[in-house]
């Protein structure tokens, strides 16, 4: 039997790559679909991954103190 702590290290590793990869996917889709370029593209693409996250964590917290979700 496999130790759990390389299991779970494994799937650390495994949401990291997968992670990465999504977000490659998300560059590209944004190059071919903007036609901008290079530096007003990464500087897009990071402004625009940051609000969404910003906005995610806002709407989640709305709802854990509502009890929407709970």
């Amino acid at each position: 039997m496999l130790n759990p702590s390389w299991e779970l290290n494994a799937l650390y590793v495994a949401h990291i790559l997968s992670a990465i990869w999504s977000i490659a996917l998300l560059y590209h889709a944004y190059r071919v679909s903007c036609n901008v370029k290079e530096q007003r593209l990464q500087l897009g693409l990071i402004a625009s991954l940051l609000v969404a996250e910003i906005i995610q964590r806002l709407l989640f917290s709305l709802l854990t103190t509502k009890n929407i979700l709970l």
